[in-house]
């Protein structure tokens, strides 16, 4: 009788979608997580298939710490004890998180939404992988959260601290929640008047134009008869002759409301960006 020769199935690799580990020690939980999950816990993947996978996630510094080893059952065990040893301490990782809430990089201009945005992603990201790994926000909030007002534009500084003023509470005791709340509250509200600003723009270059020729008529609202809108007060004159409101800060704050350069007060730029040859 003969033997029926034994045939080796190899397991069907699964589509993995795990990102990349780059040795940055506050994204190893993560990246552990979800390797662990994916792989180093599936049963069908062997011990050699599943170290093959592991190099191939690991890039930079985390790719040259286990640079030497050779794809073998046992070399893989060595290989992620080297990286867990490395990369997997808590209290590191801790210090990790708080270091990049402390040099998180700073926005200069408060119309730069997307950046503000990125911003306040930031920091909420940090602070709910130190939130998971434990740590209470009270021991490090107020380290952070005066490091973090001092990456924001010295405006937006000045509105949201001056808000916590009015409504009773001091920003120099805020937690980290009160102050992602109070920068979130701002961010929307510029993003919705960005979109707001956008559509009228969109809706304005649909409107005929009634110019009368000058260059005053370019910069300013006009009615269907084509008589001149003030900007500052919407009365029926040149926004340069208003005598309503004819102070400096008043007029930029109205101007800054609305989105209108400070030199030529048309929409759509600001004044460094001004293209106007009279400025």
């Amino acid at each position: 009788m003969n033997a029926t020769p034994k045939q080796t199935v190899r397991a069907r690799l699964p589509k993995l979608e795990v990102k990349r580990f780059n040795g940055k020690i506050q994204e190893w939980q993560e990246f552990w997580d979800s390797f662990d999950s994916s792989v180093n816990q599936n049963d069908a993947l062997s011990e050699v298939d599943k170290f093959a996978y592991l190099k191939g996630l690991l890039v930079g510094p985390a790719q040259t710490t286990i640079a030497g080893f050779t794809l073998t059952a046992t070399n893989y065990k060595e290989a992620l004890e080297l990286l867990k040893t490395r990369y997997g301490k808590k209290m590191a990782i801790q210090r990790a998180h708080i270091q990049a809430l402390i040099n998180i990089k700073p926005v200069y201009n408060e119309r730069d939404v997307r950046r503000l945005r990125e911003l306040y992603h930031a920091c909420e990201t940090n602070c709910r992988a130190l939130k998971t790994l434990g740590v209470d926000e009270s021991s490090y909030a107020t380290i952070v959260v005066p490091e973090i007002l001092d990456k924001l534009p010295e405006s937006l500084r000045l509105t949201i601290t001056r808000g916590s003023s009015a409504g009773g509470s001091d920003f120099l005791y805020w937690t980290m929640k009160d102050i992602l709340k109070a920068l979130l509250d701002k961010i929307e509200l510029r993003e919705a008047h960005e979109s707001s600003t956008t559509n009228t723009s969109k809706q304005e270059r649909r409107k005929p134009q009634f110019l009368d020729g000058s260059a005053a008529a370019l910069v300013n609202h006009t009615t269907r008869e084509g008589k001149a809108i003030c900007i500052y007060c919407l009365q029926e004159h040149l926004s340069q002759d208003c005598k309503k409101i004819q102070n400096a800060g008043e007029r930029k704050q109205i101007l800054r409301k609305y989105g209108r350069c400070f030199i030529c007060l048309k929409r759509g730029h600001i004044g460094s960006n001004c293209l106007n040859t009279s400025k």
